[in-house]
């Protein structure tokens, strides 16, 4: 009985392997990582998130306040 569940097990397994293979294929992305300027540092950062949020409430609000 066991020999059998092991059996069904390994078959739902492989199965499941099988329809991932199908419905999402493995890809091989090649990612380079790109260095950022030496002027962009943690402050400039800071304030291009800053700006950006700023950004974001005035396109919700539609208010020159904001």
């Amino acid at each position: 009985n066991s020999s059998s569940t092991d059996t069904l097990l390994d078959l739902f397994n492989s199965e499941i392997v099988r329809i991932v293979d199908i419905v999402a294929p493995c890809r091989y992305v090649k990612s380079t990582h790109v260095l950022s300027a030496p002027w962009f540092d943690s402050e400039c950062r800071s304030l291009k998130r800053n700006c950006r949020k700023l950004e974001r409430l005035y396109r919700k609000m539609k208010n020159d306040i904001n």
